[in-house]
This record gives C-alpha cells, sequence and structure tokens, in this order.
C-alpha cells in the first residue's frame, strides 16, 4: 500500500482557470485617472500555520507591497493589493517526530478586499475588512539540517512531488488609521490541495499584522 507523501505542506488549490480571474480584477478594479483612490505602501508579518493530521509546520511570512482603496459608494470601499511574501520554516512536526529541515517560499500575491470606514475624528478612522487574497507560488525549497537541497517543490520535471502554484484563502481583519498612518491586523485561513498527485487537504492560516503609510 503505497505510503501518502506528507513531508510538505500544500499551497495550492486552484489551478489555470484563476489567471482569467485575476486579469478580469486587474482590469476592471484597478483605479481610473478620473476615481478618486487612495494610495498606500504596506508591510506586515504573519505566523501562519499549515496543518494536517500528520503535519504541523510553522512559518515566519513577511510581506510587503502597494494597495489601491476605490470608493464604491458612501464609506464603503474595495482594496487591491499587490505584494511579495517571503516564508521561512520555523519550526516542524513531521509524522510526531521533530525535524530539522526548513522551507523557504517565495510568493506574489493579490489581496482584494471590501472594507468601510468609520470615521470618529477627522484623521481617526476604523475600518473593518473582508474578502480573498489569491497567491501564486514562485519558489520553494526545502534543506536538510545541513544546508543542502532535498526538494524543489516547483520543479517541473519532478511530477510526483511537484506543488501547484495557485492558492486563495479568505481574510479578515481591522484597520486603525490616523491621518496617513495605518495599523492593521486579522486572520488569514484556506484550505488546499496537497500536492498535484495525492488530494490531501491542508489548513492553511494564522494572523497577521501590519503598517501602511498613506499618500
Amino acid at each position: 500500500m503505497k505510503k501518502k507523501n506528507h513531508l510538505l505542506p500544500s499551497v495550492a488549490i486552484l489551478s489555470q482557470p484563476l489567471l482569467p480571474l485575476l486579469l478580469f480584477t486587474f482590469y476592471f478594479l484597478l483605479p481610473s485617472p478620473s476615481a478618486s483612490a487612495q494610495v498606500a505602501l504596506h508591510a506586515g508579518y504573519s505566523p501562519e500555520q499549515w496543518a494536517t493530521p500528520e503535519t504541523a509546520i510553522n512559518f515566519h511570512s513577511y510581506n510587503a507591497g502597494v494597495d489601491f482603496r476605490v470608493p464604491i459608494v458612501g464609506r464603503l470601499g474595495v482594496l487591491l493589493g499587490v505584494q511579495g511574501r517571503w516564508s521561512t520554516e520555523s519550526d516542524s512536526k513531521r509524522f510526531e517526530v521533530d525535524t530539522n529541515h526548513r522551507t523557504n517560499i517565495v510568493a506574489a500575491e493579490i489581496p482584494l478586499l471590501l472594507n468601510y470606514n468609520f470615521r470618529i475624528t477627522d484623521d481617526f478612522r476604523i475600518t473593518p475588512f473582508a474578502g480573498a487574497k489569491f497567491s501564486y507560488y514562485i519558489k520553494g525549497r526545502t534543506r536538510d539540517a545541513n544546508g543542502h537541497p532535498i526538494n524543489e517543490w516547483f520543479d517541473e520535471e519532478n511530477e510526483a512531488r511537484r506543488m501547484n502554484r495557485l492558492n486563495i484563502s479568505s481574510t479578515f481583519g481591522l484597520a486603525l488609521s490616523y491621518s496617513h498612518f495605518h495599523l492593521f491586523g486579522g486572520y488569514n485561513i484556506g484550505l488546499s490541495d496537497m500536492d498535484n498527485v495525492e488530494s490531501t487537504l491542508t489548513l492553511v492560516g494564522g494572523p497577521f499584522l501590519g503598517l501602511a503609510v498613506g499618500f
């Protein structure tokens, strides 16, 4: 009986049909020159965990990017972001045995969020938000305790171990804004396929915290 490969966490639930959706999002939701759009630069941190019944892997994830907020009606708006993410494995437990393997991941992401501004004073605002985050994983590599590569997650020639590159997750949270400065936090969660060969669902999620500066 073939033993399932739980060595690596999942990074995908979608396949190529997601690409037209991303192009549609960019075309119709990027602010036009006549729109009263707000632009901000942001950076954030997330202690994520990717877990199956046999595997739990914790990551330190860091991201940075640019956000465009376009008003829809009144204080309701949509935020479209473009960001890069770098994740490094902090610790892991596989098959109830601690390992010294370390995984690094590089991804490009597009958060798409609805938000609503509650204006407390002229300068202070509270903004809840919720939506989706689309991720495209560019590179992933696992090394052993001596630093030697033991797996390339997206190696096109390694069909048995190759991971899917696309993922989608749910995001919700709250931002506190004073003038042009925004402190935001929330939670990101999703379910993903383990790999291209054996579909094993992985719970991917964790809180996040960040700071943005508007223009």
